[in-house]
């Protein structure tokens, strides 16, 4: 063999391997390159698709908004002519009125009921509030005022002397103050609650509810005592909620009464027997201790000529009635 076969034996293509057929692969270049130019058209004509869509949405809300605006927003028809206020207690409707930030003029759609209801209740004496709109041209108002069950007497120190003064609280023990204090009808019913003495400062605070064991106890005491028949016997005065672990009550007759913090329905249900029983005796209730469980101590007014009060340590013993669980 020559140097000639030898040189082209050695620049031989390999077996296996294939050859490049440049035709074809240009011809598949080709081809993808217009398919590639395809795809792009078809995503140029679907933006341009949606950006017309968006533009006729866009048109069509422009459109609602101005005829929104006219024919609701700035319509006269729609401008708030009356303001009718409804309160459930002795509140002012010109108060309640000027509290909510309501006037006459605004556009009816315009205004916030939710801002107005808040406005309200932020005020502490208003317990619930309801606002409405009532088309064309009138907001409704409604209003229910927190009702008042006992007085708390708060001491105001001054520079010269300490003075106390007054804030009610209503079944919830929510603190508040009055502002129609110049009703004298509603005077005299306020002065006539029960107040609570004993209470911190710090805790007659106006929008919020009394946390102290003794104040939660005393305000559970009044509501009791106004559902029961103890009312016909005696009315309740003052409640001491400044000894821990207890109230003690001041009754309108001068009786002392005991109450512990818990079981207090069982409680009220132990006095009113003391005084069905000192009405059957004859004798003025003067101090019971209902705090104790497991007897009932009770004192009883002296009669004419008696020197000490009578003392009955062990009463249950002999009035089975009085037994705390019957």
């Amino acid at each position: 063999m020559g140097f000639n076969g030898k040189f082209s034996r050695l620049f031989k293509r390999p077996r296996g391997l294939t050859r490049i057929d440049f035709k074809r692969s240009e011809v598949d270049f080709t081809s993808a390159a217009n398919q590639a130019i395809g795809g792009a058209g078809l995503v140029a004509r679907a933006v341009l698709c949606g950006g017309g869509i968006l533009a006729v949405v866009m048109l069509v809300y422009g459109l609602f908004e101005i005829l929104k605006d006219r024919f609701i927003y700035s319509n006269p028809d729609f401008a708030i002519r009356k303001v009718d206020v409804h309160v459930k207690g002795y509140l002012s409707p010109e108060l309640v009125l000027k509290w909510s930030g309501v006037s006459t003029g605004e556009n009816i759609f315009r205004v916030d009921l939710a801002a107005i209801r808040r406005n309200l209740e932020f005020v502490p004496q208003i317990k619930q509030v309801t606002v409405e709109r009532v088309l064309p041209n009138t907001i409704r108002i409604s209003v229910e005022e927190r009702e008042p069950i006992a007085r708390i007497l708060v001491p105001i120190a001054s520079s010269n002397s300490i003075r106390a003064d007054q804030v009610w609280i209503d079944e919830d023990g929510i603190v508040f103050t009055r502002l129609d204090r110049n009703n004298e009808h509603v005077h005299a019913r306020l002065q006539s609650l029960p107040v609570i003495i004993g209470i911190s400062p710090t805790e007659t605070i106006a929008g919020y509810a009394l946390q102290a064991p003794e104040a939660r106890a005393a305000i559970e005491i009044i509501k009791w005592l106004q559902r029961s028949t103890v009312v016909v016997f005696d009315q309740l005065r003052i409640l001491d909620v400044g000894t821990p672990g207890a109230v003690v009550a001041q009754m309108a007759s001068g009786a002392e009464v005991v109450f512990g913090l818990d079981r207090v329905p069982q409680q009220v249900r132990r006095l009113r027997e003391v005084y069905e029983l000192g009405r059957r005796l004859g004798r003025q209730l003067m101090w019971v201790d209902l705090s104790v469980t497991n007897n009932l101590p009770v004192s009883w007014l002296p009669l004419e000529g008696e020197y000490s009060p009578v003392n009955t340590k062990n009463l249950e013993k002999t009035t089975p009635s009085l037994r705390k669980n019957a």
